[in-house]
């Protein structure tokens, strides 16, 4: 599904450089993106994964779950990612509406 690879590396690349300005959406949106797109880039994803851990606390239920799906949908394996991820979930399961959950 990737359709222009060096665009996408550009992105990777300048998203990593810039990555401690990134809140909790910032860090969801291009996981989302790329996962979308099925463009797996690990340098990015490693960089988006650790950033997330301490970061994804302070944003929406949206930008959990649409983490959550994205590093899921591109079966991106990071144990410390997902048990931080989970904890969120649980915490904020009230927060959450149907189609956060869904």
């Amino acid at each position: 599904r990737v359709s222009d690879l060096p665009l996408l590396d550009a992105i990777a690349a300048e998203s990593i450089a810039n990555m401690r300005q990134f809140g909790p959406q910032e860090l969801s949106n291009p996981a989302w993106a790329f996962a979308n797109l099925l463009y797996v880039n690990a340098p990015l994803l490693h960089a988006l994964a650790s950033k997330a851990i301490t970061t994804l606390r302070s944003g929406s239920t949206q930008n959990l779950t649409n983490t959550v799906w994205a590093f899921a949908q591109i079966k991106f394996k990071n144990s410390t990612l997902f048990n931080s991820l989970a904890k969120e979930v649980v915490a904020n399961l009230s927060a959450f509406r149907p189609r956060d959950i869904s």
